[in-house]
């Protein structure tokens, strides 16, 4: 088993909550939860609060996006 300073080149350095990714979006934290769930996002969960790592989010964002201009070029 890898300690913590073993993972520290995997791990992300910077995290969001499921409230502050929430707010940053402009959607629920139901939601973001839900997405979580379903696997659409990938989270680390600290006891019972998950933790979203900004490497995350970007691929998220990318996604919406692409998905975006696939509907505006019509291609959908």
């Amino acid at each position: 088993m890898k300690t913590l300073s073993q993972h520290e080149g995997d791990m992300p350095t910077e995290f969001y909550t499921t409230e502050e990714l929430a707010e940053y979006l402009k959607l629920s934290e139901q939601t973001i939860r839900l997405w979580i769930k379903q696997g659409k996002i990938k989270s680390y969960k600290f006891g019972r609060a998950h933790r979203i790592p900004i490497e995350e989010v970007r691929r998220l964002l990318e996604e919406a996006s692409e998905e975006s201009q696939r509907e505006v070029d019509g291609s959908v």
